[in-house]
């Protein structure tokens, strides 16, 4: 935020456009393989949701039992969860029925490695889900994540960004 002006004695209280308050407050998101069983559109993929790059990851109506996944390269301890779906353009591509879950028994299969067992953090709501002090809910080191669709939808899914914060290193 700009408070001097270049000429002297005079003061500007101005606010760039693209300043952000909270600019501190980056996530980390640390390294994960991504995927999902959703019918993607076009180059849309999995990994836009979780890259710092502004794009994103859009599916086609997806239906119940859906999931976006994320397996984390090694356990983590996460203290903030963000996902928002949904763009400017395209209000109604949210997930409107979903859930946030966490897992911690990871094992290798056909499909890659996967956990077994999840923890349900909460419920999406309008198409949005936060979660704070995480590692105080969740007592083990998170292997895994993931979007599950708990109702099918006609409308197309956007997932414009999933933000996670660690909180320390896990316990190897």
């Amino acid at each position: 935020m700009g408070y001097y002006s270049s000429y002297k004695g005079a003061e500007n209280k101005l606010k760039d456009d693209d300043f952000e308050e909270e600019s501190f407050d980056i996530p980390d998101n640390p390294p994960a393989n991504l995927h999902t069983n959703m019918n993607v559109f076009e180059n849309y993929e999995a990994s836009k949701a979780y890259s710092s790059i502004d794009e994103y990851f859009w599916g086609k109506a997806p239906s119940t039992g859906d999931f976006y996944g994320i397996v984390f390269e090694k356990p983590i301890k996460i203290s903030k969860i963000k996902v928002v779906t949904g763009t400017e353009d395209r209000q109604n591509d949210i997930l409107h029925h979903g859930a946030l879950e966490v897992g911690e028994k990871i094992v290798g299969s056909k499909k890659g490695r996967q956990c077994t067992t999840y923890l349900r953090l909460g419920e999406f709501k309008n198409g949005n889900f936060e979660i704070t002090d995480v590692e105080h809910k969740v007592l083990f080191d998170i292997n895994c994540m993931r979007i599950l669709v708990t109702k099918s939808q006609k409308e197309w899914l956007i997932i414009r960004s999933i933000s996670v914060w660690t909180s320390q290193t896990a316990n190897q």
